[in-house]
């Protein structure tokens, strides 16, 4: 039985955060292996459990592949809704890995509720980075139900999220690397600006 040392821990999860990506923290952490560092993590989540602490995940990783990716595009997304139903939007910026901008875009949806708006950005977002040949990507939502959804601590029960879930999913995975990650509105307000004005814009016409 492989032996945890709680002083691997810190490294592990600092690299761990820094990368996103289990197999990338790994090589960043000499004489960790894969299967240790699956045994430390397990310890560490057991402590936290014995704890009662219970940290929202920040960050979700899909597929990486451990591969050199051609490009990387940081993603923001948001979505709003006036009404919950209401008249709502999608709205997402792009930037490549030195934050310049390299599109941003709303898309106006009519009347919907403030959810199906989040996961319509997501979608929409993602979809355009595939479509600029982005191999990598690091998403950022304000959208906390999004991110748990994502991560797997809630389940998406609402019957009309489940499409929107399994399309967000397949896209992430179509990445070499796909990052989930959760910023406060005041983070985002590129993007939330972007779906009021689609929702502006899709009112007055």
């Amino acid at each position: 039985m492989t032996s945890r040392k709680p002083g691997d821990v810190p490294s592990l999860l600092r690299a761990l955060a820094r990368t996103g990506c289990l197999s990338h923290a790994v090589e960043e952490s000499p004489g960790i292996t894969i299967e240790r560092a699956r045994s430390l993590l397990e310890w560490a989540a057991d402590t936290i459990a014995r704890s009662g602490l219970h940290p929202p995940p920040v960050q979700v990783c899909f597929g990486a592949k451990g591969e050199k990716a051609p490009e990387c595009l940081r993603v923001f997304t948001d979505g709003a809704a006036r009404g919950n139903p209401g008249p709502a939007a999608a709205g997402a910026v792009l930037l490549d890995p030195q934050g310049k901008e390299v599109e941003r875009f709303g898309r106006y949806l009519g009347k919907t509720t403030n959810n199906v708006a989040e996961y319509e950005g997501v979608i929409m977002a993602l979809a355009r980075a595939a479509e600029l040949g982005a191999r990598r990507v690091e998403l950022f939502t304000d959208s906390e139900l999004l991110v748990r959804q994502l991560s797997g601590r809630y389940k998406v029960r609402a019957a009309h999220l489940q499409p929107l879930f399994r399309r967000t999913v397949e896209l992430l995975g179509s990445f070499d690397e796909a990052k989930v990650r959760h910023v406060p509105r005041s983070e985002n307000v590129e993007a939330d600006a972007m779906a009021n004005k689609a929702i502006d814009d899709g009112i007055s016409t």
